[in-house]
């Protein structure tokens, strides 16, 4: 494998963008350091935590905005009773409210995914990417 082969895999499926907006072939960049500068503006950071607040208006969980935003899939995790009985999208809208009212205890918090790599195990789960908790959780009883 050539030298390109150390880097060009991490670029292969994008197309970075300059400051003027055109794509940028990294198969034309001159020097190793302008590679290894592409390589590392392509890298996912996780340095600050995403944070948002939640509140409840009745049964309607509502979410605040999301600072330090990673910019991957934002969800809501619904327990009832301690179980796990939805994960709705939560990105596109700012609310969320549960369509079943089965009595007992409700506990809602928003997470993010947090991509660490596609290692899975047989059954196909995650082994290192997960989500992870943004919130406060709320709770409410029916």
């Amino acid at each position: 494998m050539g030298s390109m082969g150390r880097w060009f895999p991490v670029v292969r499926s994008l197309r970075e963008r300059n400051c003027s907006g055109s794509a940028v072939d990294p198969r034309k960049l001159r020097s190793r350091s302008e590679r290894t500068t592409l390589e590392l503006a392509m890298e996912q950071k996780y340095e600050v935590l995403p944070k948002a607040e939640i509140r409840l208006e009745g049964r309607k969980v509502i979410r605040g905005d999301v600072s330090g935003d990673w910019g991957l899939r934002l969800q809501w995790e619904v327990k009832h009773n301690g179980k796990v009985i939805a994960t709705p999208a939560a990105r596109a809208d700012v609310s969320y409210e549960h369509p079943t009212a089965e009595p007992g205890m409700y506990e809602i918090v928003l997470q993010t995914w947090k991509y660490v790599n596609y290692q899975k195990q047989p059954d196909g789960q995650f082994v290192n990417s997960k989500f992870v908790e943004i919130s406060n959780k709320v709770t409410y009883t029916v």
